[in-house]
């Protein structure tokens, strides 16, 4: 392998390193606060906030959740579609980090949201809306197939970001 696939093997590898600690590290902390405030109301410690305003919170936030996320998406293939084919690999995957990021905030501010209705009103309303975000969550992981497929690469670059992954793979076994 010549210097050049050498670097461009090297900023994939710092490329999946990058994503998933930030894909994690956003994940984390709501399900902690979730997990942990969940715990605390099935045991009685809580109680949802009464005022007059719960109906309104129990009906207009799911919505809101629900926009944020169509929006996220919607965001993140815009963006992707502005990513110039001709660039190399690793101006490519910067392009794609800097795309996942704001799909990524913007299931962070949805999951934010659905821990925030669920401490006002304890309702299992939350709880349903932060299982969705999870399950969309867990549709924008970062994979080499879905980074190939979202970036359409093809031949060589396809190849360098799929066998880093199954070297990453092989490794773990």
């Amino acid at each position: 392998m010549n210097d050049k696939n050498n670097r461009d093997f090297f900023s994939v590898k710092q490329f999946f390193d990058k994503i998933n600690l930030i894909f994690h590290s956003i994940l984390a902390l709501p399900l902690l606060v979730f997990g942990w405030l969940f715990l605390e109301a099935k045991n009685g410690r809580f109680s949802a906030v009464e005022t007059a305003g719960m109906n309104i919170i129990n009906f207009i936030l799911p919505f809101l959740i629900l926009i944020i996320i169509g929006f996220s998406f919607l965001v993140f293939k815009k963006e992707l579609k502005k990513i110039n084919n001709e660039l190399p690999l690793s101006k490519k995957l910067e392009s794609y980090l800097k795309c996942a990021l704001m799909k990524f905030a913007g299931l962070e501010f949805a999951l934010v949201l659905s821990v925030l209705g669920y401490y006002l009103t304890f309702t299992n309303t939350f709880v349903a809306m932060f299982m969705i975000i999870l399950v969309f969550f867990s549709l924008s992981k970062p994979t080499p197939y879905r980074i190939v497929n979202n970036l359409q690469l093809k031949g060589e670059e396809r190849d360098m970001v799929i066998n880093k992954a199954e070297k990453d793979q092989s490794h773990k076994k």
